[in-house]
């Protein structure tokens, strides 16, 4: 599920809520996204939220993940448990914006691998992925195909924003 189309707008905000600090934004995304898709949720009877994890560089640069605000809050609101380390990013990727289709999918081969240190039953799980911006998919293609290799039964996923045609 996506909440709003990629527009200009929304790229703001985005923007604004990624690069600039803007984290007050969280709360308004959070309760639009469980307001809209709550029961959508729920039925899934998913165990838990796993935001879509950025690079350790990026995330002492910016100081907060805002895939895993957005999880932090979902999962407070509806009672899910959030496990924000399940995924690592391992490999530190070009901006997804700056490239192609298949430069996206290419770019992101390998940037993803299952934390072993955590002490987590993959086996007949259902995840919901959560980010911020789906364009082609090719991160939540990714991130699926690592989480379904550990073990994982189903993978779900919800961003704020959708690009124009997908």
């Amino acid at each position: 599920y996506g909440m709003w189309i990629y527009d200009k707008k929304m790229q703001h905000s985005i923007a604004a809520f990624k690069y600039k600090n803007k984290r007050e934004y969280c709360d308004f995304y959070v309760s639009e996204l469980v307001r809209h898709y709550k029961e959508k949720i729920l039925r899934m009877e998913v165990d838990v939220l796993v935001p879509v994890p950025i690079h350790t560089k990026k995330l002492r640069k910016r100081g907060y993940n805002q895939a895993a605000l957005l999880a932090e809050g979902v999962g407070k609101q509806l009672g899910i448990p959030v496990e924000s380390e399940l995924l690592l990013r391992t490999k530190n990727t070009l901006p997804q914006k700056a490239l192609d289709d298949r430069e996206r999918f290419r770019n992101l081969l390998e940037a993803f691998q299952i934390n072993n240190q955590l002490n987590f039953d993959y086996m007949d799980k259902k995840v919901l992925l959560i980010d911020d911006i789906y364009t082609t998919g090719s991160t939540i293609e990714v991130c699926t195909n690592v989480l379904l290799g550990a073990g994982v039964e189903r993978v779900y996923y919800i961003s704020l924003c959708i690009g124009k045609g997908y």
